[in-house]
């Protein structure tokens, strides 16, 4: 995989490959497994989806794998969905390129999801690793590297670094215990410790506590009960750490300085655990540890046992302590601001961005950090090390408890009358409206899949009748305790579908059903598929032999279009009626409208483009009409038809196809175009999607786009639009009246504002401004002088930021830091002026003098009832070259929200170059003859609108995000990058109310952290999720 650039090129993307990492270009095996793996899910509602885990793989010595604590454990994975492969390092074999050579094999004919090496590297139970950098830091990073020559994963890694059979049984009973039956013997997952040092070789740090004291909060208002907080300094000594472990805690976070031995300060060594001041005795009350420090997760050290394996394989079988998992890198020299990065990261994807599991969670935090730190993507820089150099102890596919998790209300009287001729076993679910099932018969796995919406459907693998035996089915949701219930079907009449023959692909002409007879007699019966919705119904009669089946001759299928995963039917045999799920071949589109030279529709000229499309797995060809429509009227299409041919997945159609006209609307506009693929001869489109396309390039002369909330950015260069600010310095050094503040390095004031203001839709009346230049509404206490990119989790909320950077005295003789406030009652304004403070770069030789300006609501405010912000820039050195440049902008007080005008010297669209003079205006009054979210008046809209949990998130290559609609309606989807940068954006048009799907589809996108928004008429909702290549 490769970071490739976000061209113009308006791509839709749907994916409906039904496993979450099925790769493209798989050959037919690959092809196979992928279609055998798809969940055949009863589909009640008309977009409901779900998802199936994949192949989890487990590597060890021949001895290791014999052991018989692993049965339980590969029982856990098949329980949560897994198809779970153990394989001896006989077959695999003894040196890291062997193994990974065989994972790369295994890759190729399966849904690799997880890897988990079990042992140390090594001792008795040796399982080599790879080296990375001068220093030789550990990794197991390169097993999953299995496409390209990046450093981007196709799978996740962990390892179990054990030495003997016996520390495998404390790691196996610790899992097992965490995942089902977690100690209830206080409310100890209610619980957080965070621990951290501001201590370095080098002199005095102040971030690690930072960062921590930042954690703390998150959790806080996450609902824990309690945070524990040991900071050094003062405290140097392990007891409060041991107290606090061993009274019970659900996670633990340590930032500062470390080794292998363990955290520095506060003390907490391998040695601690056994003690002068007490040992390490939690019992089953088991945490994730997360130590974003130096050295602890360095699995190969001469310090045997290491921290990380120390606490993961500490206790004994019947009484294990430490941990369950532990998240650390094996670099002794890592830096704090990449750990800080990666350490919020990571807890941003845990508490808000819906990641539950420990890998995920790890590679979330990962690709922010390559967001952030965008100068060190290239092979050799700070992304390839740390990508490696953070390891996972333990299992990678850990649920992590945040709080202690809830029960599912769930008997098997639930499921209602089952029989062994059903296909599908259904419930309604409301307290877990997402989840994944697994459904075994006689302790084999035959079935796992994924539900949502509340409305669980369990069916197997292949979408055939569940047959006799008795059946268990394990239901696990994000925090809820996983619940397994046993089900006995009765017997049924003994006629069922038992599958169907060949490939069920988008635009099949017709079905070739299986029918199983389990009854001693033949039986001539006739069958009718019905659709639920009445839309198709095809009777047909068939003689099925005696404890036989038969395979019937092809009948007319559904209309299937590409986007549908399975197709519902109502299946009558005879005098048996049930509900069955027929899978459609999962399909990868790619389709892409070029326009012309390459060049955006422009407002006032015409514009043609063409269509490239892939139809990756898709067998159907022959000749086709390409058609595109749009619903507004200030687009005039020309050439709306094409024709062209489909062959081997591929059409093609020159940029000369289709044609229109855009009228006289802003630039930045959009509008929404219809692409629809049709089969001669078929009666309707086999695939059909809207794009919003945008109008006009954005130069320097035009605002840069607004964010989610609504907040443009105006300068002073933008001249054709009334918004655009005008520069007026008032200088408030030598002006009576303004107020002096004189701030120490790394210091901040807090200051009432003369008017109440409003700012993301929220009222303020009071002003936090720090030496480092940037202010924020709410009262905060850190002064952040390490700025980072717009929106991020770390960093003051509600903020505005004018110059946010490191910014330092006078001079080196200890001068303090000059702030200025003014408010003038006259022209409505409140000014806050950062006056020449040095910029920390270098020598402290640049120094920056600029301001705030908010204005009174009651002289200046936006259509909406927003306030009005305006920075301005008397002497500006954007310099810092070693800590990302300054950042320029507005957050919101989510931190999920925001307009960055500049971070890292990268400037938005539309954004101009700081300089002396400049003026930079925020509001959420957009330009006139705007148009974005394209919904006229006359249509009809959701009244009643709710956004799910995006899945799976991390996602590769599609993510879903499930809807609630209150009535038929339409709804804007937008993929922003975390630049505030928009990717891509698509209209859906839903003819019925209820659960419904949207689709994301990441081929063409570079892997990292992306903000989707949903609206549906004024209301909105984002989501993070993370795309992983």
């Amino acid at each position: 995989m490769v970071l490739r650039p976000i061209i113009f090129r308006v791509i839709l993307l749907i994916t409906l490959v039904s496993m979450a990492w099925a790769r493209q270009g798989a050959g037919p095996l690959a092809l196979q497994k992928v279609m055998q793996a798809s969940p055949n899910a009863v589909q009640a509602y008309s977009q409901w989806q779900t998802f199936q885990r994949g192949d989890y793989l487990i590597i060890g010595q021949d001895a290791v794998i014999a052991s018989p604590y692993l049965p339980f454990f590969t029982r856990l994975k098949e329980s949560q969905g897994f198809r779970v492969t153990v394989t001896g390092m006989s077959v695999a074999g003894n040196t890291s390129a062997a193994i990974k050579s065989y994972i790369q094999s295994f890759y190729q004919t399966h849904n690799l999801e997880y890897v988990l090496l079990i042992g140390d590297v090594t001792g008795g139970a040796a399982l080599p690793s790879f080296v990375i950098g001068s220093e030789n830091d550990v990794t197991d990073l390169p097993y999953v590297l299995l496409e390209g020559n990046d450093y981007f994963p196709e799978a996740i890694v962990g390892r179990w670094p054990i030495d003997t059979q016996t520390e495998l049984g404390v790691i196996i009973n610790k899992t097992i215990s965490y995942c089902q039956t977690p100690y209830t013997g206080s409310n100890w997952l209610d619980k957080a410790l965070v621990v951290a040092g501001n201590f370095a070789d080098t002199g005095v740090i102040l971030t690690p506590v930072w960062t921590s004291t930042w954690l703390a909060r998150e959790l806080n208002n996450y609902g824990y009960a309690s945070v524990d907080t040991v900071y050094y300094p003062p405290t140097v000594s392990p007891d409060l750490i041991l107290d606090a472990f061993n009274a019970g805690v659900g996670i633990v976070n340590y930032r500062g300085w470390g080794d292998a031995h363990g955290w520095h300060y506060p003390q907490f060594h391998v040695s601690d655990f056994d003690g002068v001041q007490g040992s390490l005795n939690n019992g089953f009350r088991l945490p994730v540890v997360f130590s974003f420090v130096c050295g602890t997760g360095k699995f190969d050290s001469e310090i045997d046992p290491s921290f990380c394996e120390a606490l993961l394989t500490r206790g004994t079988v019947s009484t294990p302590s430490g941990a369950v998992a532990v998240i650390a890198p094996s670099d002794l020299h890592t830096r704090t601001k990449y750990n800080n990065a990666l350490n919020s990261l990571m807890w941003d994807a845990l508490l808000e961005g819906d990641v539950h599991e420990l890998g995920p969670a790890l590679l979330a935090g990962k690709f922010g950090f390559l967001k952030e730190f965008s100068d060190e993507t290239e092979p050799g820089g700070m992304g390839e090390f740390y990508f490696h150099t953070y390891n996972i102890i333990g299992d990678p596919s850990l649920p992590i408890w945040l709080l202690t998790p809830d029960a599912m209300p769930v008997t098997a009287e639930d499921f209602g009358t089952v029989t062994a001729d059903d296909g599908v076993m259904t419930l309604e679910l409301p307290e877990a409206p997402e989840g994944v099932f697994a459904l075994k018969r006689d302790n084999v796995l035959i079935g796992a899949g994924r539900w949502s919406d509340s409305h669980v459907r369990v069916y197997a693998f292949d979408g055939t009748a569940l047959g006799s035996g008795t059946l268990t089915v394990t239901l696990n949701a994000t925090q809820k305790l996983p619940l397994t219930i046993s089900i006995t079907p009765g017997a049924g009449n003994g006629l069922a579908v038992n599958g169907f023959e060949g490939l069920v692909y988008p635009g099949v002409a017709t079905l070739q059903p299986i029918l199983r007879n389990t009854t001693a007699s033949s039986a001539d019966v006739q069958i009718t598929f019905a659709a639920e919705n009445g839309s198709y119904s095809e009777t047909f009669s068939a003689v099925i032999p005696a404890n036989g089946t038969v395979t019937v001759e092809p009948v007319a299928a559904p209309v299937i279009r590409i986007g549908e995963r399975e197709v519902i039917l109502n299946a009558t045999i005879g005098a048996n009626s049930s509900k069955i799920a027929v899978p459609v071949m999962p399909v990868t589109a790619e389709v892409q409208l070029d326009f012309a030279e390459g060049h955006p529709p422009v407002q006032g000229e015409t514009f043609s483009c063409g269509l490239t499309g892939a139809f990756e797995n898709l067998p159907l060809s022959g000749d086709l009409t390409a058609m595109i429509t749009t619903t507004v009227d200030y687009v005039t299409l020309t050439q709306v038809s094409a024709s062209g041919h489909i062959q081997d997945g591929a059409v093609v159609l020159a940029p000369t196809s289709f044609s229109g006209s855009v009228s006289s609307i802003a630039s930045g506009s959009k509008f929404p175009l219809t692409i629809s693929l049709q089969m001669d001869g078929e009666p309707t489109a086999f695939f059909e999607e809207t794009l919003l396309i945008r109008v006009g390039g954005l130069t320097t002369s035009e605002p840069t786009p607004p964010c989610s909330f609504g907040y443009w950015a105006y300068d002073d260069t933008d001249l054709e639009y009334p918004e655009a600010p005008v520069y007026d310095w008032t200088e408030l050094s030598s002006l009576g009246g303004a107020t002096h503040y004189q701030l120490e390095d790394d210091d901040h004031v807090r200051v009432n504002l003369p008017f109440v203001f409003q700012y993301f839709g929220q009222t303020y009346d009071g002003l936090t401004i720090c030496s480092n230049g940037w202010a924020a509404f709410p009262a905060e206490t850190i002064d952040f002088f390490r700025n980072w990119s717009i929106p991020f989790p770390l960093g003051p909320d509600a903020m505005l930021a004018p110059f946010w950077d490191d910014l330092d005295y006078v001079d080196n003789s200890g001068d303090l830091i000059d702030i200025y406030t003014y408010h003038d009652a006259t022209e409505g304004k409140f000014i806050v002026e950062w006056y020449q403070p040095r910029n920390g770069f270098g020598d402290h030789s640049f120094t920056e003098t600029f301001q705030i300006v908010l204005y009174d609501q009651a002289i200046l405010v936006a259509d909406d009832g927003n306030g009005v912000v305006e920075f301005q820039y008397l002497e500006v050195n954007d310099v810092d070259q070693s800590n990302n440049y300054c950042t320029v902008g507005i957050e919101s007080p989510s931190q999920n929200d925001g307009v960055q005008y500049v971070y890292n010297r990268e400037y938005a669209p539309g954004a101009a170059v700081l300089s002396a003079g400049r003026a930079i205006r925020f509001t959420t009054n957009s330009p006139a003859n705007y148009y974005s979210d394209l919904i006229e008046e006359d249509r009809v809209l959701p009244q009643t609108f709710a956004m799910g949990t995006a899945y799976p998130n991390p996602f590769n290559p599609s993510v879903a995000i499930p809807l609630t609609l209150g009535q038929p309606g339409e709804v804007v989807v937008t993929l922003y990058n975390l630049a505030g940068q928009e990717v891509r954006s698509s209209v859906y048009n839903y003819p019925t109310a209820g659960e419904q799907i949207v689709r994301i589809n990441g081929d063409l996108l570079a892997s990292g952290i992306y903000l989707i928004a949903i609206r549906s008429g004024e209301k909105q909702f984002i989501q993070k999720v993370t795309f992983l290549k």
